[in-house]
């Protein structure tokens, strides 16, 4: 099933990390459509429609051969623009026959497959914040939610659940009253938190060593990453996660979590990361039911308070990316307090 919204096909999309793609095919979905990643000539991807136009298999069950990939029913292969080169049963007089499987635009960029649907859209993928400077070291995690790619992307900037869903582990109880600068631009939502400081937490205590001045900054860049920032002086932790909606009801999350504190990191690292992975399945479990109930309940209002303020802008600005409303540039400022 493909979304009904084509707004979001003329974007980039993580589908895979660079690893992951190797002398084999891969089948994958994006935006409800079944797509076949492999390496073309050279090594190049490619992503192609996973339908082979002989008799409708999986091309993705199939082999690369010479830089094409070859179909398991009969061999039928296909070059990375889709056309078709080779067909086994064909004699020497008769040429292959005139199909070609749709294909997409397909990039290699800092370790990740990007593919866009659309033949119009934006020129490049995203960059990772801070990939490849100096001083950082970086995991990965990839984490999948049966839930809308709109409520996954408010997750990561709503800090008001953080210290009640992930309270002990990530933040505390809400105690301090702290002023959130929210900014909508016209690629997306920025909020700065002002006035917090080290809160008591498992990750806390592992980040903080002592230092309670805490700059802390959540960026969303419609439609789909969300880069989250602390710095504790010159130590850095930035979260970036890359969502990418394979369906209308179902979401990967493709996420680089990247550490600057010296001699530290690889240890940092090792701490953080099972953490990281403890908070995601935690935020996967309420973004499930939240999806769930949303459907049982479509009409039922919602209720907001100033702390949802940067969730409300968020989704405004993924409705106007998304095809949802037509593209209205605004930019707007606000202060917002509340306790976290």
């Amino acid at each position: 099933m493909r979304l009904v919204s084509t707004g979001l096909e003329s974007h980039w999309y993580p589908l895979a990390w660079s690893r992951e793609l190797g002398r084999r095919p891969l089948g994958v979905s994006l935006l409800g459509r079944r797509l076949v990643l492999f390496r073309g000539q050279e090594g190049r991807v490619a992503a192609l429609e996973d339908f082979c136009p002989h008799r409708g298999v999986s091309l993705s069950l199939g082999t690369v051969r010479a830089g094409n990939i070859a179909c398991a029913y009969h061999g039928w292969r296909f070059a990375s623009d889709g056309a078709c080169v080779h067909v086994p049963s064909a004699t020497a007089s008769t040429p292959p026959a005139r199909c070609r499987v749709p294909s997409f635009a397909a990039v290699e960029q800092e370790g990740m497959v990007w593919v866009r649907l659309s033949e119009q859209g934006d020129a490049a993928p995203p960059r990772w914040a801070c990939w490849g400077e100096r001083g950082y070291a970086f995991t990965e995690l990839v984490t999948e939610v049966e839930c809308p790619l709109t409520w996954v992307v408010q997750n990561f900037v709503d800090c008001a659940h953080t210290g009640i869903l992930h309270g002990g582990l990530f933040r505390g109880e809400p105690s301090r009253d702290i002023e959130a600068h929210v900014e909508q631009r016209p690629e997306g939502v920025h909020v700065e938190t002002q006035g917090e400081t080290t809160p008591e937490s498992l990750v806390a205590r592992l980040l903080s060593r002592g230092q309670g001045a805490i700059r802390h900054t959540d960026t969303y860049r419609a439609p789909h990453t969300v880069e989250v920032n602390y710095w504790w002086g010159e130590q850095h932790l930035v979260t970036t996660s890359v969502c990418t909606p394979l369906t209308e009801r179902r979401t990967r999350i493709y996420t680089r979590l990247g550490v600057r504190f010296g001699l530290l990191n690889r240890v940092v690292l090792a701490a953080m990361r099972p953490l990281t992975a403890r908070i995601l399945a935690q935020d996967v479990r309420i973004l499930e039911d939240q999806a769930r109930q949303l459907e049982r309940y479509p009409d039922r209002p919602l209720a907001s308070t100033p702390a949802d303020l940067p969730c409300l802008w968020v989704h405004d600005v993924h409705r106007q990316f998304s095809g949802e409303r037509s593209p209205q540039p605004v930019e707007r400022r606000r202060r917002v307090a509340y306790r976290l």
